[in-house]
């Protein structure tokens, strides 16, 4: 009765009222009568509970979207049928299949409860400085990388921190450590959103602008069959807590990484050890994997997120707790509605769990089982070039065959070797030797942890298997396909994310390595214990520094954020425009800028009227006047293919060639403008009537 009055009351609010108290009040209400209903019914934990009510609202919501729209019927309908579904899924049995009991119980550090209670204190004093720190340094100016601007004392605190909250974990057996494991994550995963004030990259700014245009409309046309599942699921949030779009789509993944990810793994791992000091370990060392996934809102990263959660959860599901099946089943829907292309992947996982339990199970010969087990490799090998080559034949978006040269394979296996840096500064050479060895030293230290522990591994084969699927097809898409449709920096970005997808199948080996050394550690001496610790914690900071966007001695990013005269930039074109059509040749910040204050206001063919990255023959005339020269004639072809009279070349100070460039666009545009104290310029050109 509570959960058909708070559901009510949402949808009044929603519909009437309006309020963000009543929507918060009610809103967390209704997640939390939902989720409770959940774990009763299923019997998992209310932090599980919390994610999959999150995975069917993202679902339902893309669902009712595709058909319809997401207005406040939809909201309606998400809210009531999410309801509905919880409550008619059936009680679950009391039974558990444990087994693989690896690790007995053991002491990892012996220290006294006061000074843990000290270690406490002082780690939440770092954490406390950590975060004063960045939010003391928050800018709407341009930079490269957060780094440019946080001093190097910053990575010591974060090193004591997280030393200080290894030897907590290392030597407490209460759940009370994931509090303190959420708040490491959080504080790791939020830099970029605080310090960038008005965010940094392109594609946030792309999704906020369709999510502002659903929440005011309902549906954005062209309908996109992409993205649905994010969409749905910042809309429905929300509509439901009355909360601005922005601040829940910026916070979405950084809170579910910092929330979710560390007691998943901590719960996942529980059957296979008693020694809660070494569980409650794993999440933390999880993040010597870069997560720079995570710390900023796309459905890339949101589905890259579900991946992960989905990939821990299996495992006490494939270890014989089948409880877990139908929560799999809607995280891996939900992951499909967020992004389609890490959406296949989970569910070639998924379906090679299930089969594998079909085939342990079914009476047919093992000849038999043997060809559909390999039917289905060879099938999931070539899945993704095969759905890549559908989408393009629906699309018209090109996809040509490339055969790679002889030179350029040999060139790659050359490259499969370990690189070394020395540029004399301890703390950067160890950091960039981890990055551009990450993927060698995972694939390595997976066939390690599988030599050694071959026969307590079989737990673990679906992952080894789905990881050789999607690495073949990698491989297949690296070397076969050309995605010409995308401008050149950006063809390598689709083979790219199914190698970081796939190497998450190889996460959990690697932290049931960590598992078992961590056991034989306990039985060795004191010394030993903190030298591990020390290893662990530096590893950690490497990973958190590189994470983010660099620019230092080794490696200079190419992504800035949008300031206060992108801002002021946009905003005057409009004004001197005076309602005449117009095009601006700018690079992605001034472009995002646009669309963040003026959402998607002008198309010319099917063109935005900023030149973006994607897919704009804008953007390669923008490309000719800051590579080659700006010359006036680039800029006229491009107004007139647009059929306008009116445009704009816009010029960041911070481009290397930016006060040669200046100098000769003044020659030929018609009248410029400096914005602020010479952050960008604005050049305007005409064509005569």
């Amino acid at each position: 009765m509570l959960l058909i009055f708070t559901t009510f009351f949402i949808l009044i609010n929603i519909f009437l009222l309006k309020s963000a108290i009543i929507g918060v009040i009610f809103g967390m209400l209704y997640f939390f009568l939902l989720s409770k209903k959940l774990s009763k019914r299923m019997l998992i934990k209310l932090p599980y509970s919390i994610l999959l009510i999150l995975s069917i609202v993202s679902f339902v919501g893309a669902l009712i979207y595709f058909f319809y729209k997401l207005d406040n019927l939809a909201i309606a309908l998400t809210l009531i049928i999410t309801a509905i579904i919880v409550c008619i899924i059936p009680y679950q049995e009391k039974f558990f299949i444990i087994k693989n009991r690896f690790v007995e119980y053991s002491v990892f550090l012996k220290i006294n409860y006061l000074i843990r209670k000290i270690l406490i204190f002082a780690y939440l004093f770092f954490v406390f400085i950590l975060f004063d720190c960045v939010f003391a340094l928050q800018t709407t100016s341009a930079i490269r990388s957060p780094w440019k601007i946080i001093p190097n004392d910053f990575f010591i605190f974060y090193f004591i921190a997280t030393l200080i909250l290894l030897l907590i974990i290392l030597s407490s057996k209460r759940k009370k450590c994931l509090i303190l494991i959420f708040l490491h994550f959080l504080v790791s995963s939020s830099v970029a959103v605080i310090v960038y004030k008005l965010g940094y990259g392109f594609d946030q700014f792309i999704h906020q602008a369709t999510e502002k245009v659903i929440i005011e409309q309902g549906a954005i046309y062209p309908k996109p069959l992409y993205y649905l599942g994010q969409y749905s699921l910042v809309v429905v949030l929300s509509k439901i807590f009355v909360v601005s779009h922005i601040i829940i789509d910026k916070l979405l993944v950084i809170i579910l990484f910092s929330a979710f990810l560390p007691f998943i793994i901590y719960e996942s791992f529980k059957n296979l050890s008693k020694n809660k000091n070494i569980l409650f370990a794993l999440p933390l060392i999880f993040l010597i994997f870069p997560f720079g996934s995570f710390i900023v809102t796309t459905p890339q990263n949101l589905a890259n997120l579900f991946i992960l959660i989905t990939i821990f959860l299996a495992l006490p599901y494939i270890n014989g707790e089948k409880k877990y099946l139908l929560p799999l089943i809607f995280l891996t829907l939900a992951t499909l509605a967020i992004h389609p292309l890490a959406g296949i992947p989970v569910l070639i996982f998924l379906s090679f769990i299930l089969l594998i339990n079909f085939l342990k199970k079914s009476e047919i010969s093992n000849r038999a089982k043997k060809l559909i087990l390999f039917l289905f490799l060879l099938l999931g090998s070539i899945s993704i070039p095969s759905i890549f080559l559908i989408n393009s034949f629906l699309s018209g978006l090109k996809i040509n065959f490339s055969l790679i040269k002889q030179d350029e394979l040999l060139s790659c296996f050359y490259n499969l070797k370990f690189y070394f840096v020395n540029n004399f500064n301890l703390f950067f050479d160890f950091a960039y030797f981890y990055k551009l060895n990450f993927y060698l030293i995972i694939f390595f230290s997976s066939i390690i942890i599988v030599l050694f522990y071959y026969k307590k591994l079989k737990l673990f084969l679906p992952y080894v298997f789905t990881f050789i699927i999607l690495f073949v097809n990698f491989l297949i898409l690296k070397f076969l396909f050309s995605f010409d449709f995308l401008i050149n920096y950006e063809q390598n970005d689709y083979t790219q994310r199914i190698l970081q997808i796939s190497f998450y199948f190889l996460y959990p080996i690697v932290l049931f390595g960590f598992m078992q050394f961590l056991k034989a550690l306990t039985k060795q001496d004191s010394f030993l214990k903190i030298l591990f610790i020390v290893l662990i914690s530096g590893l950690i900071t490497s990973s958190f520094y590189i994470s983010y966007p660099r620019a230092d001695d080794y490696e200079t990013s190419s992504l800035f954020n949008i300031t206060d005269a992108d801002i002021e930039t946009v905003k005057w074109i409009e004004n001197d425009a005076q309602g005449n059509d117009f095009i601006v040749l700018s690079n992605q910040q001034v472009s995002a800028s646009a669309i963040k204050e003026f959402s998607f206001k002008k198309y010319f063919d099917s063109q935005f009227y900023y030149s973006i990255p994607t897919s704009s023959y804008l953007y390669q005339y923008y490309l000719e006047m800051v590579n080659d020269s700006p010359k006036k004639e680039y800029i006229i072809k491009a107004m007139e293919n647009a059929n306008v009279k009116q445009g704009y070349f816009v010029i960041n100070n911070y481009w290397w060639k930016f006060k040669e460039m200046s100098e000769e666009a003044k020659k030929t545009a018609d009248s410029y403008k400096i914005i602020g104290q010479g952050e960008n310029v604005i050049f305007k050109y005409k064509i005569s009537e």
